[in-house]
């Protein structure tokens, strides 16, 4: 008949409610544009751009795990960066960014 405090609890949103297409902008030491796709197994690829170089492009892989925590990683020609953050289950996806070398920022996307 007692409840404990974890039957109270709410599980967090699983990985396959994030699923979706999401754009958005990093800004800091670089800033652009991004479109990456979150499939419902929480796998996340995409792309992105330099707003300062046309030509510097990237590439980006990462993982959502349950919750929402994001974990990013780009590379290309506009060199290599971490992201990390969080999706919200309103469709937000945002966080921080580095470089290692020049420094870092900000994102921030919406789900499509």
């Amino acid at each position: 008949m007692g409840e404990s405090l974890a039957d109270n609890k709410t599980a967090p949103p699983p990985v396959f409610s994030f699923a979706g297409v999401y754009k958005g902008t990093y800004a800091g030491a670089d800033t652009g544009t991004f479109k990456v796709t979150l499939a419902a197994d929480g796998t996340i690829s995409g792309d992105g751009a330099s707003s300062l170089d046309d030509s510097e492009q990237f590439q980006v892989i990462g993982q959502v795990a349950e919750g929402g925590s994001v974990s990013l990683n780009s590379s290309g020609r506009a060199g290599s960066a971490t992201f990390s953050g969080t999706v919200t289950s309103k469709g937000v996806l945002a966080g921080t960014w580095s470089d290692g070398d020049e420094g870092g920022g900000t994102f921030v996307g919406q789900k499509q």
